[in-house]
């Protein structure tokens, strides 16, 4: 409630026709509080992760896919696989269109080093 606000609204002295009345203003208000609420949150998130260089669902942990995975029974942060070559580290893959190399690597019957990368 605003500070200045001191007295409180005597809805007894409102008849129930009154009081039914204000339901549908009380929820709009509401509604409209937590719409604003939110924005200034997303705002404040989107300042945050852009100062880490990251988007607010990648802060989060939002739209996993292929190649990503939780630990710890699906708590806690996301953690995203990166696949690399295991004759050369300067080969890797992050998710996407599969290189050749990883190509190349499965027709030998190889399989490319796991890489856990936050």
């Amino acid at each position: 409630m605003n500070a200045q606000r001191t007295d409180k609204v005597d809805l007894a002295s409102f008849s129930d026709e009154e009081l039914e009345g204000l339901i549908p203003q009380i929820q709009k208000e509401l509604e409209t509080r937590r719409k604003k609420s939110r924005q200034e949150a997303y705002a404040k998130m989107r300042e945050i992760a852009e100062e880490v260089g990251m988007t607010p669902e990648e802060l989060l942990g939002i739209g996993g896919g292929a190649g990503r995975r939780r630990r710890g029974g699906g708590k806690g942060k996301r953690v995203k696989m990166i696949w690399q070559h295991p004759d050369d580290p300067e080969k890797v893959y992050k998710g996407g269109k599969k290189p050749d190399w990883l190509k190349e690597l499965a027709e030998q019957g190889r399989e490319p080093l796991k890489v856990e990368h936050l």
